[in-house]
């Protein structure tokens, strides 16, 4: 399996002007955002106040959803190309077994997929955090958790789109209903308070929502002081991780239900 893999990547870097391109789209709307506020004429704030403030129905969602349709477009490429060139008949004729080829294929794609997410959400914030600084409004702690725990999110979306682009056979298809699911998911969950674990956008919801509430002080003037909680329970951490691992892992399971049936004609 190892000689897959590496033929897996190799096939990849064929690709890689689509690759380049899908990372420097993503961050140049990554950057969008990050300054927006700068673009829109608002004053300068801190990371984890901009953070904070847009809670589940803007910057937080959006930017996870933006950067995991990244990585999920690019495992549905290392998934399903190969169908396009008949390179899986081949791997077949070469002795490889079919679940040494499915297990390759998803090992790569999910490495790369979660690569491209973690690369396109890191840098436009971190480029944030140098020029803005973090703040007082969040504990690093509390972002960092949380981003870890969107990886397995990000995780259990690559093994949905992975287990369809082997139910459809043909990437492409893949890849719109993909678009069509990142860019309507936020929308449908825009204002909604109560998000489940069962479905991948909805965790990212709960992932991005700080609760806040605003105290100000008297002086010369009225200033308005945001103060924002809602610290990840331990028990919410294990629901997270264990829902995107065991409905990951059923998708990657029936994924490889329909190839193990395909005829690869």
């Amino acid at each position: 399996m190892k000689n897959l893999m590496k033929a897996q990547w190799f096939q990849l870097l064929k690709s890689k002007k689509i690759l380049i391109l899908t990372v420097l789209v993503t961050l140049f709307i990554q950057l969008v955002e990050v300054f927006s506020p700068l673009i829109n004429g608002d004053p300068a704030m801190s990371f984890g106040v901009y953070l904070a403030s847009y809670g589940s129905s803007g910057y937080s969602l959006f930017t996870l959803s933006i950067s995991a349709a990244a990585g999920v477009i690019i495992a549905i490429i290392c998934t399903g190309g190969d169908y396009k060139d008949k390179t899986i008949n081949y791997e077949i004729m070469n002795g490889y077994t079919r679940l040494e080829i499915f297990a390759a294929k998803s090992i790569i794609a999910t490495i790369v997929g979660l690569a491209i997410y973690v690369v396109t959400i890191v840098i436009p914030c971190t480029i944030n955090v140098l020029l803005f600084g973090f703040g007082t409004e969040l504990e690093v702690s509390e972002v960092m958790l949380r981003f870890f725990l969107s990886l397995f999110v990000e995780i259990r979306l690559i093994w949905i789109f992975i287990a369809f682009t082997y139910f459809i056979r043909v990437f492409w298809i893949g890849i719109i209903f993909a678009t069509i699911y990142f860019i309507s998911a936020p929308e449908l969950l825009d204002g909604l308070s109560n998000h489940s674990y069962l479905l991948g956008m909805s965790t990212f919801g709960k992932l991005s929502e700080y609760v806040s509430w605003i105290n100000y002080t008297l002086g010369d003037g009225v200033e308005y002081i945001y103060i924002y909680g809602r610290k990840f329970a331990m028990g919410e951490s294990i629901a997270v991780i264990l829902s995107s691992l065991g409905i990951g892992l059923v998708a990657l399971f029936i994924g490889y239900f329909f190839f193990k049936k395909d005829d690869l004609q």
